[in-house]
């Protein structure tokens, strides 16, 4: 989408060339003068022969400060955008009110352009003095560009262009701010894929409250005309996808990629691997817990693979607590305590896809600042976190699921980082 703006006004003469028309045609009168008769003695007299040979240096000044006012006329009209740098400093607002990030801002007819930045700002510098940017328009945005510059007294084109439809801001409604420090993941001597321990050093970010609801999926393929994932077939709970009564519960059947793809359609990305064990692990940025997902007494905390399930599948491997927490299959996201880092269903309900692709011995590469194992032709990804069909007590346990295949037991939520 393309909005231009206010053709480029015209030049007009420099006030020294029109200072040199003015004495030219003052000139021209003193010769219309000079040869009346009355004047004809004068012309004698060698003081007249002194002055009038200075007039004539400032008519041929004149002549010639005209003729390169007329060129720079004409050459500014072809470049008007040849003068003196100036910067163009503004920013890029939604209707309401938040920044827009990535909108090309240029100046048309200069090679010159800039993408806003994270805060919707941009700078331009061009090549004038006689020039301003002024408010644009734009879908879903009111007074684009504000422009810091006040004493400029002329408007230039300026085209506002925006890849894709601008996503008016990045709601942060129900996610949780994990603040930036160095933290330690992993854990040495145990599982060759944990090893390790390490510490890493994560950039503030924003996670999930909880996971992505079938609700909030479904509406998600409604506006973009995707077929729903495949019922799980739950015994207990038929028509997982159609069904009122299960809106509040977590996603489940679908891949990585589409997960991938929600998470990218609202703006946001699936967490990192150290991002999720980092939100389970460190409660309130700094007490760490390898255990965090069981009580005081030693017992999950969560949906877990307990009695309640092994009735339906007598022969299922489920813990051997004489408990139940009455949720056989996925629970409604929320229906166990948050962490205290406010975050819910980590330690249960189901799995959970991260962003990462899955290497066995990449702990001991791992970067040490914001680690993201990215390997493009990998057919695996990182899961991470128990679930209803299976359980463990430790946060660094890591799983791998292939890419393309779905699970009833893998959900997802989405980050801002």
């Amino acid at each position: 989408m393309e909005i231009k703006l206010f053709e480029i006004a015209s030049n007009i003469a420099t006030p020294i060339s029109l200072a040199s028309i003015v004495i030219i045609t003052l000139y021209f009168i003193y010769q219309i003068v000079l040869n009346l008769k009355i004047f004809s003695k004068l012309k004698e007299k060698n003081t007249f022969s002194i002055i009038n040979s200075i007039i004539n240096k400032f008519f041929y000044l004149s002549l010639i400060t005209m003729i390169l006012g007329i060129i720079s006329y004409v050459y500014n009209q072809a470049n008007p955008l040849t003068k003196s740098n100036i910067s163009l400093t503004g920013n890029v607002l939604c209707s309401d009110g938040y920044p827009v990030e990535g909108a090309i801002v240029f100046v048309e007819g200069v090679d010159r352009k800039k993408k806003t930045d994270t805060t919707g700002w941009f700078t331009i510098v061009v090549d004038t003095k006689e020039f301003y940017v002024v408010r644009s328009i734009h879908k879903n945005v009111v007074n684009d560009i504000t422009v810091s510059k006040k004493d400029i007294d002329k408007p230039i084109r300026l085209v506002l262009k925006c890849e894709k439809d601008i996503i008016t801001h990045i709601d942060k409604k129900n996610m949780v701010y994990i603040k930036g420090n160095s933290f330690k993941i992993g854990r040495t001597g145990i599982h060759n894929d944990e090893t390790p321990e390490h510490e890493v050093f994560l950039d503030s970010y924003w996670i999930d409250e909880d996971e992505i609801t079938v609700e909030e999926y479904i509406q998600y393929c409604k506006e973009n005309s995707i077929d729903f994932p495949p019922d799980p077939n739950f015994p207990t709970m038929p028509n997982y996808y159609t069904n009122i009564k299960w809106r509040k519960h977590p996603v489940v059947n679908i891949t990585w990629e589409e997960a991938n793809e929600y998470c990218k359609s609202v703006g946001k990305k699936l967490p990192t691997e150290a991002q999720w064990e980092v939100s389970a692990r460190y409660l309130l940025n700094s007490y760490e817990s390898l255990h965090p997902f069981i009580n005081e007494n030693g017992l999950p905390k969560g949906n877990f693979p307990d009695k309640s399930l092994r009735k339906f599948f007598p022969n299922y491997v489920t813990l051997n607590y004489d408990t139940k927490d009455n949720f056989p299959f996925t629970s409604p996201v929320k229906s166990f305590k948050a962490n205290s880092n406010g975050i819910y269903d980590l330690d249960g309900n189901v799995s959970e896809y991260c962003f990462d692709t899955y290497s066995k011995n990449y702990y001991e590469i791992s970067n040490k600042i914001n680690p993201i194992n990215w390997v493009g032709n990998s057919k695996y990804c990182v899961i991470r976190g128990p679930s209803w069909a299976q359980w463990y007590d430790v946060v660094t346990k890591r799983n791998r699921k292939y890419k393309k295949r779905s699970s009833k037991s893998i959900g997802f939520r989405c980050a801002i980082y």
